[in-house]
């Protein structure tokens, strides 16, 4: 911009006045007489200020202009753009702006990103990490952006996890009743401390001991064997 505003400078002639036609205060870069060669009047600028404005068609775009990010327009004619970031290139942005040393008018290098592009990115290291993305449960890592981690239960804080996640209400699965995967898995009774992984079948109930007991069922299948047999014996022929 300032090499283009010296050789306008040189073609100048005497009584001319540099446009800004936008009238955002800066000239762009058309030259034209002035009658009376103050070049004082609206939309002109003195012959030395031609060139200043890099778009004299819109007036928020000039020298020192607030730069709105990721919208690949140059707003303060500084030769670059400045974007949002998507370093882990997961399709998803942070609000972040990038540094803007890109020597390019554009946000489709590695690691830029449009302010058209999806936001609240809430890791941009790590490219399974976004709004929406699968949740692993209890590896204390928040992957879908939500701000909250799926766990194990163990409710009864047995040591014996049951296989349905729950939600915590931090990052973390270290809170009474939240298991990490490493914890065995089974819990059938996830209410009783004292029992894990070896419910008693249906049919069945706890002795006093908390030992399984099937006395009903094991009766209930040796008269059903006892009547079998008299059955046999009653159609076998004299």
């Amino acid at each position: 911009m300032f090499l283009l505003s010296l050789l306008l400078i040189g073609l100048a002639h005497a009584g001319d006045c540099a446009l800004d036609a936008d009238g955002d205060g800066y000239a762009g870069s058309t030259l034209a007489p002035d009658g009376d060669g103050a070049c004082e009047s609206a939309g002109e600028r003195p012959p030395e200020a031609v060139g200043e404005d890099c778009d004299d068609a819109d007036p928020d775009v000039h020298p020192g202009a607030p730069e709105v990010v990721g919208d690949l327009v140059d707003d303060d004619c500084d030769g670059v753009v400045t974007c949002f970031a998507d370093l882990d290139l997961d399709g998803w942005r942070t609000e972040n702006a990038d540094p803007g040393w890109y020597p390019d008018l554009d946000c489709e290098d590695v690691g830029e990103a449009l302010a058209t592009q999806p936001t609240l990115d809430c890791n941009d290291g790590n490219a399974d990490t976004w709004p929406g993305a699968p949740e692993i449960v209890g590896n204390d890592f928040d992957e879908d952006c939500d701000g909250l981690e799926t766990c194990y239960p163990d409710a009864d804080e047995d040591g014996f996890r049951t296989d349905e996640p729950v939600v915590s209400d931090d990052g973390d699965c270290d809170d009474p009743g939240e298991a990490h995967p490493d914890l065995k898995a089974g819990d059938c009774d996830d209410t009783d401390a004292n029992i894990q992984d070896d419910c008693p079948p249906a049919g069945s109930a706890l002795t006093g001991s908390g030992c399984t007991s099937t006395g009903g069922r094991a009766a209930l299948q040796v008269a059903t064997a006892f009547s079998f047999v008299l059955a046999t014996r009653r159609r076998r022929p004299c």
